[in-house]
């Protein structure tokens, strides 16, 4: 058996809503921010940086909840 850890603590950011070019933010468009060579006190300075560098458009319809995915047990974004 092999594991590997990693680092922790760790920030993962999605962005909700849409995208400048107006198509919505998807699970591909995370931003994982971990330590680098043990670094912790670096984490959040650098989320601040990338939600700061982020631009989200609010979506004139509205947020629309999320669904379950059995498949995967987590959620993905509403169908269009």
């Amino acid at each position: 058996l092999r594991c590997r850890v990693t680092e922790v603590p760790s920030i993962v950011m999605l962005p909700l809503g849409l995208k400048p070019d107006g198509s919505p933010y998807d699970k591909s468009d995370m931003v994982v921010v971990a330590p680098e060579l043990a670094r912790f006190d670096q984490v959040l300075p650098r989320a601040k940086s990338v939600i700061d560098g982020t631009t989200v458009i609010e979506n004139p319809e509205g947020q629309k909840p999320w669904e379950f995915d059995p498949a995967t047990g987590t959620t993905m974004p509403p169908h269009q």
